[in-house]
């Protein structure tokens, strides 16, 4: 219960004051996070994804440093988290990775994981907040990468245009 917590505290603190997410950015506070990812309980997991999603949101001052602190921890488990059974845990690591995939070695980690597939599935089951982020993190595969590289064949690009389009006249 204490992480869990702690994790929604940390969560909603960096969510409501962007203004202390780049000083707060370190190993000391990401990497405590990144190991929640893979917690047995689900809602610490989604939590710890919210608290990183917020952490690296993007800022007019946004630092690189930022950004390569989450990078080295590496993203297999927000990953992992994104294809998860649960909906509003894969909508929380889709968010964090949609703040993530400006970085290119972050970017190919993800694709070479085949997360497009949480991509889409958070397009076609997520809520409106969570097939906007899906749609964002889909847009930054597409500024380091070609369509065929991002979209593998046919079904999976015509269900990624028809979810958009969805999400287009929701919006």
């Amino acid at each position: 219960k204490n992480q869990e917590y702690a994790a929604s505290v940390l969560a909603d603190l960096f969510s409501s004051r962007p203004d202390i997410c780049d000083s707060l950015a370190t190993d000391e506070i990401i990497q405590p996070c990144m190991k929640l990812l893979t917690s047995k309980t689900q809602v610490v997991a989604t939590q710890s994804a919210r608290a990183l999603g917020a952490l690296a949101r993007p800022t007019k001052a946004n630092s690189p440093s930022k950004i390569s602190c989450i990078a080295q921890g590496e993203v297999k488990p927000l990953i992992k988290l994104a294809k998860t059974s649960f909906i509003d845990a894969a909508e929380a690591a889709v968010a964090a990775l949609a703040n993530l995939l400006s970085d290119l070695q972050i970017a190919s980690e993800a694709l070479a994981e085949d997360v497009v597939s949480a991509f889409t599935r958070v397009l076609g089951e997520g809520t409106v907040e969570g097939k906007s982020n899906a749609s964002r993190a889909l847009h930054q595969l597409l500024k380091h990468f070609p369509v065929g590289a991002v979209l593998k064949g046919n079904s999976q690009g015509r269900f990624t245009v028809l979810a958009l389009v969805e999400l287009l006249h929701m919006s």
